[in-house]
C-alpha cells in the first residue's frame, strides 16, 4: 500500500502525467507505522522463537544485525553525501552525523534513512520485553 501511494503521487506530478489514475489519499501514512510494527515483531519472533526464549543472547542478536546492516548503510551515506555535495556545493555535517548514528532527532541525509531509524526504534521496542521476559542477557 505504501508503494501504491508513492506511485500514485508521482504519477500525479505535472512533469509526468499530471493526474493520477488512482485516488489513494494518504492511506500509506499510518500503514508505514503498521509495517514497522509487523517487521519488528517478525524480526524478534524469528530471533526469540514463539516461546519467547531468546535463541541468541540479545547482545549476539544486536551484533549480528549491526554487522549485517550498518557498514553498507555507512557506505551508502558517505557516497550519497559525497556525490550530492558536488551538486549542491555544500556539506551538512550535522545531518551526515545524524545519519551515520541514526540519531532519533533531526534531518537525515539521505532522508530515506528515516526508515532505518524507525526500524531500530521498533526493534528496541519489541526486543526489550522479549529479552526481559526470557531472562536473556
Amino acid at each position: 500500500m505504501v508503494a501504491a501511494v508513492h506511485s500514485s503521487k508521482l504519477i500525479g506530478h505535472v512533469e509526468y502525467f499530471g493526474k493520477s489514475p488512482f485516488n489513494i489519499p494518504g492511506v500509506g501514512n499510518y500503514r508505514v507505522a503498521i509495517l514497522f510494527l509487523i517487521s519488528g515483531f517478525v524480526n524478534i519472533i524469528g530471533s526469540a522463537g514463539l516461546n519467547g526464549k531468546a535463541k541468541p543472547a540479545p547482545a549476539d542478536f544486536l551484533i549480528r544485525r549491526t554487522i549485517r546492516l550498518i557498514p553498507m548503510m555507512w557506505i551508502a551515506i558517505i557516497a550519497y553525501n559525497a556525490i550530492s555535495s558536488f551538486g549542491r556545493g555544500q556539506i551538512e555535517p550535522m545531518a551526515i552525523l545524524a545519519s551515520l548514528t541514526l540519531w532519533p532527532l533531526g534531518e537525515l541525509r539521505p532522508n530515506v534513512l528515516w526508515t532505518m531509524r524507525h526500524e531500530v526504534m521498533f526493534l528496541a521496542l519489541f526486543a526489550s520485553p522479549f529479552w526481559a521476559a526470557s531472562g536473556a542477557s
